[in-house]
């Protein structure tokens, strides 16, 4: 099965495109290899932050103690339970 590729121009500074070059070289791959893997790189990390941004938001109204014991029963965790509870604040 092959990927549908679409070409696309970009200008860079003449320094980035340098960088890059020598990238690649220091890879033993090609220049489009290390622009594409860069640009995978930098999407992948701006989804995790939506994500992350996201869960934050739903979060925010969560049950989080009732989470952390639901996850504790599901993996089978006691000593985590009792590290977390030792770690608990005063009421």
């Amino acid at each position: 099965m092959s990927i549908t590729r679409k070409t696309l121009t970009v200008r860079l500074p003449i320094a980035l495109y340098d960088s890059v070059r020598r990238l690649a070289a220091r890879r033993k791959t090609s220049l489009n290899a290390a622009v594409e893997q860069a640009l995978m790189q930098a999407a992948r990390t701006a989804r995790q932050s939506e994500l992350y941004e996201a869960f934050g938001e739903v979060a925010n109204d969560a049950d989080v103690e009732f989470a952390w014991e639901s996850q504790c029963e599901a993996i089978g965790a006691t000593r985590a339970r009792r590290v977390h509870r030792s770690r608990r604040p005063a009421r």
